[in-house]
Order: structure tokens, then sequence, then C-alpha cells
């Protein structure tokens, strides 16, 4: 056990050390117009008021160079969405892929998720989408849920999109957002992690949002994997043992040593690359310890600490690390595949370590693949909270409300150029401040030397006398309340956006409509007072609701 211990730590410091980073090259696969994509986003769904194409996108196979622990320098692949005719600095965005265990299932080949990148890309992000080491045009087996290869495959495509735009016309600013769903966002917590603990001096993450991810490998999900009961997706387990073999070497020499006959000459040769996850679900025993040697299974349930599988699965946990920068996982809690609670033991662990930056929000009670779109849809909307699409400066705004003629909009710019063109929708140019103003919305207009535009709303309003509240109102119960609350919406369609506004008319929270027209609320972390509830789709709707903590 000595041995086994000192082997992996001798590979975790090769791999945390040595990395691949060339560009090798850059295929175009496939170009979209603005209609195209538009009606891409509503041929799967997606609402226009949440996300409108507004940039043609190119999207490439890119080929990198990576490392194997074992194996060294290694080729890998991934998908890449490239906005065109865009003027201003736009940020990266790594979007990490769910399972797959087809070779070609993948980004770099334009698998279903490659759709993620292109919708997402067309709002303005260069978009890349990793195919992990052993898929998609890399050598050899995927090491499945290993976080540092994981890792390694984010960081260096991140790395061979930054020498690819040297040459393109688009340019990127230093933002990095990372997200991912189920494997993805266990990747995406790997790779936020090695990032902030090894490459701060080279690239920083802005924000991640790892989605449904079995962060506690070695034990939220080793548990319900191994609970004698049926499992949706009994893969996964011989796909982490026969991966894991793979990537440290040294766990097992033959497979008859850790699976139960047949399926010790059955499963392997189905991990080749050509068979798609759910025919190799249908050749597993649904109660996954049924696969395992008993002798095996005994040990490893019997010597949680030192069993060499546990080890290895221990060195991929993912949650324990401290964040510099924001992480906002979600869930569902109904998640037959990834156990929710993943997502709980990470947050209690940064929440016991004093993190504020992270949070763990429940999504509705689907299953697996019903925590998807919702999962997605209100990432965007998170990443757009800390964008910047310009040069590196960020214009912030102090607001008075007007009541009369009395309300006023000051702004000040971190990282001002001093070449700035700024223009108010009231008329007024070049100054940093108006008042006088009446309520309504006013916009502003702030250009750079590269003729990238910002605009920014602001909308004065008198929240406490706003006299149409009872017209299209929400039903909202408890009202009062504690902070936590249901709003009914009077219509059933689905992803209409709801926000609570605070008394300053300043938006405190958000979140995405359940299609039953029943949503829970959440503003118990928010003061005592009254809040301005209101609901978007293809209505609007608004209400008022007293929280007294």
């Amino acid at each position: 056990m000595k041995f086994l211990l000192s082997f992996l730590s001798t590979i975790f410091l090769v791999v945390t050390s040595t990395y691949g980073q060339q560009l090798i090259s850059a295929e175009l696969l496939q170009s979209y117009t603005i209609e195209e994509l538009i009606q891409l986003g509503d041929d799967n769904g997606v609402p226009s008021f949440i996300l409108t194409p507004e940039f043609e996108i190119d999207y490439y196979r890119v080929t990198y160079e990576t490392t194997h622990p074992l194996n060294g320098p290694v080729i890998a692949t991934g998908g890449m969405a490239v906005p065109k005719n865009i003027s201003c600095a736009v940020p990266l965005a790594s979007y990490q892929h769910g399972t797959s265990s087809n070779d070609f299932g993948v980004p770099g080949y334009q698998s279903s998720e490659s759709l993620i990148g292109i919708l997402f890309g067309s709002t303005g992000y260069v978009v890349i989408l990793p195919d992990y080491i052993g898929l998609g045009g890399s050598p050899g087996m995927h090491p499945y849920v290993h976080a540092d290869t994981e890792a390694l495959a984010v960081i260096d495509m991140i790395r061979a999109t930054r020498e690819f735009v040297e040459t393109d016309p688009v340019r990127m600013n230093e933002q990095i957002f990372l997200f991912g769903y189920s494997q993805g966002g266990h990747a995406t917590m790997a790779a936020h992690k090695t990032i902030q603990e090894e490459h701060a001096d080279e690239m920083l993450v802005t924000a991640s949002n790892p989605m449904s991810g079995p962060y506690d490998v070695s034990g939220v999900q080793t548990d319900a994997l191994l609970s004698g009961e049926p499992y949706a997706t009994p893969s996964y387990l011989p796909y982490v043992m026969i991966g894991y073999n793979d990537v440290y070497g040294t766990l097992y020499t033959d497979p008859s040593e850790v699976f139960a006959s047949p399926y010790d000459e059955t499963l392997p040769p189905l991990f080749d690359g050509t068979h798609g996850t759910g025919f190799i679900n249908s050749q597993c025993d649904p109660i996954v310890g049924n696969m395992i040697k008993p002798a095996l299974l005994d040990s490893f349930i019997n010597y949680p600490e030192t069993h060499f599988f546990r080890v290895a699965l221990k060195d991929n946990d993912v949650y324990e690390w401290l964040p510099e920068s924001p992480v906002r996982m979600v869930y569902c809690t109904n998640d037959e595949q990834v156990i929710y609670t993943n997502a709980l033991v990470a947050q209690a662990y940064f929440e016991d370590q004093g993190i504020t930056i992270t949070e763990a929000i429940q999504l509705g009670e689907g299953d697996h693949a019903d925590c998807v779109t919702p999962a997605l849809l209100t990432g965007i909307q998170y990443f757009n909270g800390f964008r910047t699409a310009d040069n590196g400066y960020v214009v912030t705004a102090d607001i008075t409300q007007a009541n009369n003629l009395d309300g006023s909009i000051s702004i000040s710019i971190a990282n001002d150029p001093g070449n700035l063109d700024i223009v108010w929708s009231n008329g007024e140019t070049g100054v940093y401040e108006i008042a006088n103003l009446a309520a309504g919305e006013y916009t502003l207009e702030v250009t750079d030397d590269f003729g990238c535009t910002q605009i920014l709303t602001y909308d004065l309003t008198t929240p406490l006398n706003t006299n149409d509240l009872t017209i299209n109102t929400l039903k909202i119960f408890p009202n009062p309340s504690t902070g936590l609350f249901n709003i009914e919406t009077p219509t059933n369609e689905a992803g209409g956006i709801i926000t609570a506004y605070n008394i300053e008319g300043r938006g405190v929270a958000m979140e995405i409509a359940e299609a039953s027209g029943n949503t829970l609320f959440d503003l118990s972390d928010f003061p005592s007072g009254t809040y301005f509830i209101e609901y978007k789709g293809n209505d609007t709707y608004k209400s008022r609701v007293v929280v007294a903590q």
C-alpha cells in the first residue's frame, strides 16, 4: 500500500508540473448566420429573451497537444465557437461535456453538446469545448472522471485558443468562464481548482458554473453506486475502474482480478470507443456491486481509508480547496445519475472554510435530463452578470431614483483609458453624470477606439408609488414571508424570468420560472423589507412581497 500511495503521488507530481500547450490545427467545420442561429435556438426550445444570437459563428475542430500522466505528450481535440464581425474584446468560456464512451460523441466531432457552445458563443463569447484525453482525436483509453487529465485538457485548450486568436480577427479579453454538466461539472471544478492553485500567474477564472457534477467521487457518488439498489447508469463504475487502471497503470493487471464473471470478459471490450453509454448500460447488471468480485467489494467497503481503489477515488474528489473566484453549483433533487448531495457536500466544505463566494442552488425536482435546460439557461444569466465585452474597462453607476425631476445617474469607469466616446439618450455627451431626470429609462453608449460599444440601460423608477401592480398580478404565498415563498404565474409557459427588486429598484435575485406555474423563490439571505417581484415571459406580471426575518 505504501508503494501504491508513493506511486500515485509521483504521478500527480508529473501531471501538475508538465503541460503541453501547442496549437496544432484549427479546422473550420461549419459557419452559422444569425438567422440559422435563431432557428437553432427555436428548434431547441431556447427562449429568445434569455439568449438572442447577436453574432455569426464559425465552429472549428481544434487539435492541440496536452499531457497524459503515463505516456507524456499526447494529441487532444475539442470544438471551438468563434463569433464573427465583433469589435469588442470578448471573454473565453470553456464548456466541459458530459459522459461519452463513444470516441466521436464529443463536441470536436459535432456532438449534440456542440450546440451549447455555438449558441452561447453567438452572444459574444469565444467558447471552447474540450473532448478530454482519450476521446475525439485523442488516442488511447479515456481516464473517466480523472481530475488532473480533465483539468489538463481544459488548460491546454485555453492556451491553444489564445494562440489561435493571435491570427484571427476576434479579440479576447482576460476573462475566463468555466461550465459543464454531469462529468463536465466534475471537470469544471477540477479545472478551476488547478488554474487557481497552479496557473494563477498565467490565467484567472472569473467565475465557474459546475452543474450536476460528482464532486465527492469517493463518498456520495460511490456510496450511491454501491448501495445495493438498481442504479440508472451502471456503466459508470466499470468506466471509472478501467479508466483509472489505464491512467495509474498499477491498480490491476487483469480484469478478472476485479470484475466478477462474466463481466471480466464482457465489459472491457465495450470501452473501446465505439460503443455508446446506453448500450453499455444494457450490458451491465443494474445492481452495480454484482459486477465486482465479492472479495474486492468487501475489502473496498471495510477499508474505506486504505483500499487502493478508494485512494484513487479520493485523489479525484474536487471539492476540498478554497475558491478565490465565484463558484455556482446547480442541481436537481431527483437526479438519478449524479446524486445531488454532491453539491451540498462541496458547499458545506466551502462554508466550513469561511468561503462566501460559492453557492449550491436547487433548480427543481427534476431528474438528470430535466435539469439540463434550467442549468444552462440560468448559467448564461449568471455569467452575463460578470462579463465585460470590452477592452478591460468596467462601467458602474450610482443612481438616485426619480420622484419628479430629481433623479440622477453618475457613472464611474474602472481602468478608464481616457479616450472613450460617451453618449446619453437624453442628448448629453462626454459627461459622467446626468441630473434633473424624470422617472423613465435612460441608455448610455460607451465606445472605444476599436469601435467596441457598450450599451447600458438604467431605469429610474419610484417603486413605492407604482400603481400598476394590480395589473397582471402574480400570486405570492405566504406573504408576508421569512424570505422563502412561492410565486404562481398565471400562465403555463416555461422559461419566464422572475426578478426581485429591492426598495431602491435594484435587482437582487433572479430565477427561471417553473413550467408548472409554481416557482419557489428565496430571499432569506436579504434584509427584511418590501420587495417587488416581476415576471417576464410572453407577458409581464408584477407584485410585491414583504420579507420579515
